[in-house]
């Protein structure tokens, strides 16, 4: 496969220069992940000890730092030749390798591998799902923006209260539960106060089975709640829940 990012324009083909120019970067995307789960699988080997040979947590971050940026100012300067494409995968494996060392952190979790798992599935999967596509010359590139927002407008946070209740004075349970409440409070008006809007899922779509285990949660845990945090698909018309008179009653 040619990666010819210089002559991405030429119209001789019968596809569009847009249409040849997204088919190029999804094939380039997909390819990427190849040397990235390779570099994941290294750093998961031997991640920690080569970490460990720069002697300090400043040396760590200072040769993180300069790959990242000396790869990123190197791919920009070769972006016109195959050398950028090479690079482009040297750094996706180096991002791998980086990752290394959190997979194995995320491993002690449990079911932490079937999620990890599941992730690079879903992501080798919408990579290679996304180049196929683009390949298809009446393929309508304008319906492609809903469908990947969905990824990256959204965001999905759990929160699980774990009451602890071994210790000779503990809380009370109920107040354990409203400290996580609390919690997950405080992210919907950080969300807000950043321009994003919010939704609070509650109910039986946090009691299934299936995603207390997904959330590793013992018997005396519970699941408080999911947050959903994105950009709203329409501007707010103003405030909401002004009528006080609802809610406050006063003698």
């Amino acid at each position: 496969m040619s990666y010819d990012v210089k002559d991405f324009t030429r119209t001789g083909s019968a596809v569009s220069p847009q249409e040849e120019l997204l088919q190029k970067t999804y094939g380039l995307l997909a390819w990427s992940f190849v040397p990235c789960a390779a570099g994941a699988f290294v750093g998961m080997m031997y991640g920690m000890r080569m970490f460990r040979a720069l002697g300090s947590p400043i040396a760590m971050f200072v040769a993180t730092m300069a790959f990242f940026y000396g790869m990123c100012f190197l791919i920009e300067k070769n972006r016109h030749s195959q050398m950028g494409v090479n690079l482009l995968m040297v750094f996706t494996f180096g991002m791998g390798v980086m990752m290394g060392p959190l997979l194995n952190a995320s491993g002690q979790f449990v079911n932490g591998g079937k999620l990890v798992a599941i992730a690079a599935l879903m992501t080798a999967g919408g990579f290679f799902t996304m180049s196929a596509l683009a390949r298809r010359g009446n393929f309508n590139n304008n319906a492609l923006g809903g469908f990947l927002s969905m990824g990256v407008v959204v965001l999905m946070i759990g929160v699980v209260a774990a009451p602890r209740l071994e210790s000779s004075r503990p809380k009370p349970e109920w107040e354990q539960h409203l400290s996580a409440a609390c919690a997950a409070y405080a992210i919907q008006l950080a969300a807000k106060a950043q321009g994003f809007d919010n939704a609070w899922i509650t109910g039986p779509w946090v009691g299934s089975s299936p995603l207390r285990q997904a959330f590793g949660c013992a018997a005396t845990d519970k699941i408080i709640a999911l947050l959903a945090i994105g950009t709203a698909a329409d501007p707010l018309a103003g405030p909401k829940n002004t009528d006080l008179t609802r809610f406050v009653q006063h003698w």
